[in-house]
Protein backbone atom coordinates (compact mmCIF):
# COMPACT_ATOMS: atom_id res chain seq x y z
CA UNK A 1 0.00 0.00 0.00
CA UNK A 2 1.05 3.38 -0.45
CA UNK A 3 0.28 5.94 2.18
CA UNK A 4 1.84 8.90 4.50
CA UNK A 5 2.48 9.63 7.35
CA UNK A 6 2.64 12.96 10.04
CA UNK A 7 4.77 13.04 12.68
CA UNK A 8 3.89 15.59 15.87
CA UNK A 9 4.84 18.90 14.54
CA UNK A 10 6.37 17.37 11.07
CA UNK A 11 5.16 17.80 7.41
CA UNK A 12 3.25 15.08 5.75
CA UNK A 13 5.71 12.54 3.94
CA UNK A 14 5.31 9.92 2.02
CA UNK A 15 5.42 5.67 2.85
CA UNK A 16 4.23 2.62 1.64
CA UNK A 17 3.62 -0.65 3.46
CA UNK A 18 4.06 -4.21 2.90
CA UNK A 19 2.23 -6.46 4.98
CA UNK A 20 -1.11 -8.98 5.46
CA UNK A 21 -4.16 -7.22 5.09
CA UNK A 22 -5.77 -10.06 7.01
CA UNK A 23 -3.85 -9.26 10.10
CA UNK A 24 -2.70 -5.52 9.71
CA UNK A 25 0.72 -6.86 10.46
CA UNK A 26 3.27 -5.54 8.28
CA UNK A 27 6.68 -3.53 7.75
CA UNK A 28 6.25 0.81 7.03
CA UNK A 29 8.82 2.14 4.70
CA UNK A 30 9.30 5.67 4.89
CA UNK A 31 11.30 6.45 1.98
CA UNK A 32 11.45 10.48 0.84
CA UNK A 33 11.99 11.30 -2.47
CA UNK A 34 15.25 12.11 -3.58
CA UNK A 35 16.06 14.41 -6.74
CA UNK A 36 19.45 16.07 -7.17
CA UNK A 37 19.69 19.74 -6.26
CA UNK A 38 15.83 19.75 -4.28
CA UNK A 39 15.06 19.72 -0.51
CA UNK A 40 12.05 17.73 -0.59
CA UNK A 41 9.66 19.60 2.15
CA UNK A 42 6.49 17.12 1.92
CA UNK A 43 5.24 14.26 -0.33
CA UNK A 44 2.27 12.03 -0.41
CA UNK A 45 2.42 8.59 -2.39
CA UNK A 46 0.08 6.42 -4.15
CA UNK A 47 -0.56 3.28 -6.27
CA UNK A 48 1.73 0.46 -6.37
CA UNK A 49 2.53 -1.04 -9.58
CA UNK A 50 4.26 -4.42 -9.65
CA UNK A 51 5.35 -7.06 -11.43
CA UNK A 52 1.70 -8.48 -11.29
CA UNK A 53 0.60 -6.03 -13.79
CA UNK A 54 3.90 -4.77 -15.74
CA UNK A 55 6.66 -8.20 -15.68
CA UNK A 56 9.15 -6.29 -16.86
CA UNK A 57 9.71 -4.40 -13.66
CA UNK A 58 10.86 -8.31 -12.02
CA UNK A 59 9.97 -9.54 -8.49
CA UNK A 60 10.79 -7.03 -5.42
CA UNK A 61 10.40 -4.55 -7.35
CA UNK A 62 7.85 -1.46 -7.54
CA UNK A 63 6.39 1.78 -8.78
CA UNK A 64 5.03 4.49 -6.72
CA UNK A 65 3.96 7.46 -8.24
CA UNK A 66 2.57 10.51 -5.81
CA UNK A 67 3.26 14.03 -5.74
CA UNK A 68 5.90 16.15 -3.48
CA UNK A 69 7.09 19.59 -2.76
CA UNK A 70 10.41 21.44 -2.88
CA UNK A 71 12.53 24.94 -1.16
CA UNK A 72 14.20 25.71 -4.30
CA UNK A 73 11.20 26.08 -6.83
CA UNK A 74 10.03 29.16 -8.20
CA UNK A 75 6.93 28.58 -6.52
CA UNK A 76 7.73 26.25 -3.15
CA UNK A 77 3.78 25.64 -2.48
CA UNK A 78 3.39 24.06 -6.02
CA UNK A 79 3.06 19.95 -6.21
CA UNK A 80 5.70 18.22 -8.33
CA UNK A 81 4.67 14.52 -9.96
CA UNK A 82 6.88 11.84 -9.26
CA UNK A 83 7.54 8.10 -10.16
CA UNK A 84 9.43 5.85 -8.00
CA UNK A 85 10.98 2.72 -9.71
CA UNK A 86 13.21 0.36 -7.42
CA UNK A 87 13.10 -2.14 -4.66
CA UNK A 88 10.87 -2.64 -2.09
CA UNK A 89 12.88 -0.93 0.67
CA UNK A 90 13.59 1.86 -1.17
CA UNK A 91 17.52 1.66 -1.90
CA UNK A 92 19.10 2.43 -5.21
CA UNK A 93 15.39 2.95 -6.83
CA UNK A 94 15.13 5.46 -9.28
CA UNK A 95 12.79 8.85 -8.97
CA UNK A 96 11.24 10.67 -12.14
CA UNK A 97 9.80 14.02 -12.23
CA UNK A 98 6.04 14.14 -13.44
CA UNK A 99 4.87 17.65 -14.93
CA UNK A 100 1.60 17.67 -17.65
CA UNK A 101 3.40 20.01 -20.37
CA UNK A 102 1.73 23.60 -20.41
CA UNK A 103 1.77 23.50 -24.54
CA UNK A 104 -1.27 20.45 -24.32
CA UNK A 105 -3.14 22.41 -22.04
CA UNK A 106 -4.73 25.92 -22.27
CA UNK A 107 -2.76 27.72 -19.78
CA UNK A 108 0.26 27.29 -17.55
CA UNK A 109 0.38 24.17 -15.76
CA UNK A 110 0.60 24.67 -11.82
CA UNK A 111 0.28 21.73 -9.86
CA UNK A 112 0.71 18.22 -11.33
CA UNK A 113 -0.53 15.51 -9.11
CA UNK A 114 -0.48 11.45 -9.90
CA UNK A 115 -3.06 9.21 -8.05
CA UNK A 116 -2.60 5.98 -9.51
CA UNK A 117 -0.53 3.73 -11.59
CA UNK A 118 -0.64 -0.15 -13.39
CA UNK A 119 0.66 -1.32 -15.89
CA UNK A 120 2.12 1.29 -18.10
CA UNK A 121 -0.40 4.01 -17.20
CA UNK A 122 -0.43 6.42 -14.69
CA UNK A 123 -3.70 8.79 -14.04
CA UNK A 124 -3.55 12.21 -11.67
CA UNK A 125 -4.79 15.45 -12.10
CA UNK A 126 -3.48 18.47 -13.08
CA UNK A 127 -4.49 22.34 -12.74
CA UNK A 128 -3.28 25.98 -14.36
CA UNK A 129 -1.75 28.92 -13.13
CA UNK A 130 -3.91 31.74 -11.64
CA UNK A 131 -7.00 29.98 -13.19
CA UNK A 132 -9.67 29.15 -10.67
CA UNK A 133 -11.72 26.06 -11.51
CA UNK A 134 -9.31 24.61 -14.21
CA UNK A 135 -8.57 20.81 -12.88
CA UNK A 136 -8.48 18.57 -14.98
CA UNK A 137 -7.14 15.02 -15.53
CA UNK A 138 -4.11 13.39 -17.17
CA UNK A 139 -2.69 10.21 -18.42
CA UNK A 140 1.49 9.52 -18.78
CA UNK A 141 2.38 6.42 -20.48
CA UNK A 142 5.69 5.46 -18.49
CA UNK A 143 6.66 3.59 -21.61
CA UNK A 144 6.62 6.25 -24.17
CA UNK A 145 7.07 9.28 -21.56
CA UNK A 146 3.88 10.60 -23.16
CA UNK A 147 1.00 12.36 -21.53
CA UNK A 148 -2.31 12.94 -22.16
CA UNK A 149 -4.98 15.28 -21.27
CA UNK A 150 -8.93 14.00 -20.73
CA UNK A 151 -11.53 16.08 -22.35
CA UNK A 152 -14.19 14.40 -21.14
CA UNK A 153 -17.38 16.92 -23.01
CA UNK A 154 -15.04 19.82 -22.12
CA UNK A 155 -11.53 20.21 -20.68
CA UNK A 156 -12.95 22.47 -17.86
CA UNK A 157 -15.36 20.39 -16.37
CA UNK A 158 -13.32 19.43 -13.05
CA UNK A 159 -12.64 15.92 -14.42
CA UNK A 160 -10.23 13.91 -11.99
CA UNK A 161 -9.03 10.21 -12.54
CA UNK A 162 -8.36 8.65 -9.62
CA UNK A 163 -7.80 4.64 -10.31
CA UNK A 164 -7.18 2.67 -13.10
CA UNK A 165 -7.14 -0.87 -13.93
CA UNK A 166 -4.96 -2.80 -16.42
CA UNK A 167 -7.48 -5.14 -18.20
CA UNK A 168 -5.12 -6.78 -20.95
CA UNK A 169 -1.64 -5.51 -22.39
CA UNK A 170 -3.69 -2.67 -24.56
CA UNK A 171 -6.70 -2.07 -22.19
CA UNK A 172 -7.27 -0.03 -19.22
CA UNK A 173 -10.55 1.10 -17.50
CA UNK A 174 -10.39 4.53 -15.64
CA UNK A 175 -12.37 5.98 -12.77
CA UNK A 176 -12.99 9.22 -11.27
CA UNK A 177 -15.46 12.09 -11.22
CA UNK A 178 -16.33 15.10 -13.62
CA UNK A 179 -18.96 18.09 -13.90
CA UNK A 180 -21.99 16.80 -15.69
CA UNK A 181 -24.85 19.25 -16.18
CA UNK A 182 -24.19 21.27 -13.23
CA UNK A 183 -23.15 18.23 -11.20
CA UNK A 184 -19.87 16.47 -10.36
CA UNK A 185 -20.45 12.71 -11.09
CA UNK A 186 -18.31 9.55 -10.48
CA UNK A 187 -17.83 7.99 -14.01
CA UNK A 188 -16.24 4.64 -15.61
CA UNK A 189 -14.09 5.27 -19.03
CA UNK A 190 -12.03 2.93 -20.70
CA UNK A 191 -8.53 3.19 -22.59
CA UNK A 192 -6.64 1.71 -24.95
CA UNK A 193 -3.03 2.25 -24.74
CA UNK A 194 -1.86 1.47 -28.55
CA UNK A 195 -4.36 3.77 -30.22
CA UNK A 196 -4.52 6.47 -27.18
CA UNK A 197 -8.22 7.14 -27.21
CA UNK A 198 -10.73 6.39 -24.83
CA UNK A 199 -13.89 4.97 -24.66
CA UNK A 200 -17.28 6.64 -24.30
CA UNK A 201 -17.87 6.91 -19.60
CA UNK A 202 -20.62 5.62 -17.97
CA UNK A 203 -21.69 8.53 -15.25
CA UNK A 204 -23.12 6.76 -12.16
CA UNK A 205 -26.19 8.44 -9.61
CA UNK A 206 -25.70 6.64 -6.55
CA UNK A 207 -27.92 5.26 -4.46
CA UNK A 208 -30.89 6.32 -6.34
CA UNK A 209 -30.77 9.50 -5.54
CA UNK A 210 -32.82 11.91 -7.96
CA UNK A 211 -30.45 14.97 -7.09
CA UNK A 212 -26.83 14.12 -6.34
CA UNK A 213 -24.31 17.17 -5.67
CA UNK A 214 -21.11 15.35 -5.39
CA UNK A 215 -20.25 11.77 -6.59
CA UNK A 216 -16.43 10.24 -7.01
CA UNK A 217 -14.87 7.00 -7.91
CA UNK A 218 -11.88 6.81 -5.59
CA UNK A 219 -10.06 3.31 -6.89
CA UNK A 220 -11.02 0.18 -9.23
CA UNK A 221 -10.28 -3.63 -8.71
CA UNK A 222 -11.34 -6.12 -11.47
CA UNK A 223 -13.54 -8.97 -10.52
CA UNK A 224 -13.93 -12.51 -11.55
CA UNK A 225 -15.78 -12.82 -15.30
CA UNK A 226 -15.01 -9.29 -16.25
CA UNK A 227 -16.71 -7.27 -13.06
CA UNK A 228 -15.22 -4.10 -11.02
CA UNK A 229 -15.33 -3.59 -7.80
CA UNK A 230 -15.26 0.50 -7.11
CA UNK A 231 -15.04 2.74 -4.22
CA UNK A 232 -16.51 5.94 -4.12
CA UNK A 233 -17.86 8.84 -2.33
CA UNK A 234 -20.87 11.31 -2.28
CA UNK A 235 -22.91 13.99 -1.17
CA UNK A 236 -26.22 14.40 -1.88
CA UNK A 237 -29.44 15.55 -0.64
CA UNK A 238 -30.88 12.38 0.74
CA UNK A 239 -31.34 10.85 4.33
CA UNK A 240 -27.06 9.68 4.00
CA UNK A 241 -25.85 13.11 2.60
CA UNK A 242 -22.58 12.27 3.10
CA UNK A 243 -21.95 8.20 2.13
CA UNK A 244 -19.14 5.59 1.60
CA UNK A 245 -19.57 2.89 -0.64
CA UNK A 246 -18.19 -0.28 -1.89
CA UNK A 247 -19.55 -0.44 -5.53
CA UNK A 248 -19.64 -3.85 -7.71
CA UNK A 249 -20.64 -3.08 -11.75
CA UNK A 250 -20.37 -5.12 -14.76
CA UNK A 251 -19.99 -4.79 -18.22
CA UNK A 252 -22.89 -4.24 -20.52
CA UNK A 253 -22.89 -5.83 -24.16
CA UNK A 254 -22.87 -2.14 -25.30
CA UNK A 255 -19.30 -1.81 -23.71
CA UNK A 256 -21.18 0.63 -21.39
CA UNK A 257 -21.48 -0.04 -17.14
CA UNK A 258 -23.93 -1.26 -15.00
CA UNK A 259 -25.33 1.26 -12.25
CA UNK A 260 -24.23 -1.93 -10.30
CA UNK A 261 -24.60 -2.74 -6.43
CA UNK A 262 -23.90 0.15 -3.77
CA UNK A 263 -22.83 -1.11 -0.44
CA UNK A 264 -22.42 1.17 2.15
CA UNK A 265 -19.34 1.45 4.46
CA UNK A 266 -18.69 3.30 7.87
CA UNK A 267 -16.89 2.34 10.60
CA UNK A 268 -18.53 1.97 13.59
CA UNK A 269 -18.60 4.41 16.09
CA UNK A 270 -16.54 6.88 13.54
CA UNK A 271 -17.44 10.60 13.31
CA UNK A 272 -16.02 10.61 10.09
CA UNK A 273 -15.20 7.37 7.51
CA UNK A 274 -13.68 7.60 3.83
CA UNK A 275 -12.81 5.09 0.86
CA UNK A 276 -9.96 5.54 -1.09
CA UNK A 277 -8.74 2.13 -2.15
CA UNK A 278 -10.24 -1.26 -3.19
CA UNK A 279 -8.80 -4.56 -4.15
CA UNK A 280 -11.06 -7.46 -4.71
CA UNK A 281 -13.94 -7.38 -1.87
CA UNK A 282 -11.05 -5.74 0.47
CA UNK A 283 -12.21 -1.93 0.89
CA UNK A 284 -9.38 0.50 2.60
CA UNK A 285 -9.85 4.05 3.88
CA UNK A 286 -9.13 6.14 6.94
CA UNK A 287 -11.43 7.08 9.61
CA UNK A 288 -11.69 9.26 12.81
CA UNK A 289 -13.45 8.41 16.59
CA UNK A 290 -13.84 9.76 19.59
CA UNK A 291 -11.64 6.68 21.41
CA UNK A 292 -9.18 7.82 18.14
CA UNK A 293 -6.14 10.24 18.66
CA UNK A 294 -5.70 11.57 15.01
CA UNK A 295 -6.25 9.16 11.91
CA UNK A 296 -6.51 5.78 11.82
CA UNK A 297 -7.07 3.40 8.72
CA UNK A 298 -9.31 0.71 7.87
CA UNK A 299 -9.98 -2.74 5.58
CA UNK A 300 -13.31 -3.53 5.57
CA UNK A 301 -14.45 -7.02 3.81
CA UNK A 302 -17.39 -6.99 1.78
CA UNK A 303 -19.10 -10.50 1.44
CA UNK A 304 -20.62 -12.20 -1.13
CA UNK A 305 -23.82 -12.21 -1.11
CA UNK A 306 -23.62 -9.39 0.89
CA UNK A 307 -24.77 -10.02 4.59
CA UNK A 308 -22.82 -7.87 6.51
CA UNK A 309 -19.63 -6.03 6.08
CA UNK A 310 -16.56 -6.82 8.36
CA UNK A 311 -14.10 -4.28 9.46
CA UNK A 312 -10.87 -4.14 10.91
CA UNK A 313 -8.66 -1.33 11.82
CA UNK A 314 -5.32 -1.21 10.88
CA UNK A 315 -2.40 0.54 13.22
CA UNK A 316 -1.81 3.65 11.91
CA UNK A 317 2.02 4.94 11.73
CA UNK A 318 2.03 8.56 12.79
CA UNK A 319 -1.17 9.96 11.44
CA UNK A 320 -1.99 8.56 7.97
CA UNK A 321 -3.71 11.04 6.11
CA UNK A 322 -3.68 9.35 2.43
CA UNK A 323 -4.21 5.44 1.32
CA UNK A 324 -3.73 4.04 -2.42
CA UNK A 325 -3.33 0.58 -3.00
CA UNK A 326 -2.73 -2.07 -5.89
CA UNK A 327 -1.54 -5.82 -5.70
CA UNK A 328 1.81 -6.00 -4.18
CA UNK A 329 2.43 -9.59 -6.26
CA UNK A 330 6.58 -9.79 -4.66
Amino acid sequence: MACSYTGTGSATQGMWWLGSLATGTGTPYQVAPQFPGQTVTTSLYYGPNTAFANPTLGSGTIQIVGSYKYAEAADPNVNQGLLYTGPVNGAGGTWTQLAVPSGITTGTVANTVPHSIMGQVVVGNYDLVGVPGSGNAFLYNTTSGSYTIFNLGGVQNLTSAYGVWQNSADSYTIVGGSQIAGFNKAYVVDYTLSTGTFGTPTYFAPRGESVTIFSHFEDISGLPGGDYALIGMTVDSGSNPIGVDYVAVTRNGDGSFSRGDWIGLNVPGSTMTTGNTVIDNLALGVYMSGSTSGVATYVATVPEPVAAVSMVGLAAVGTVVALRHRRLGC
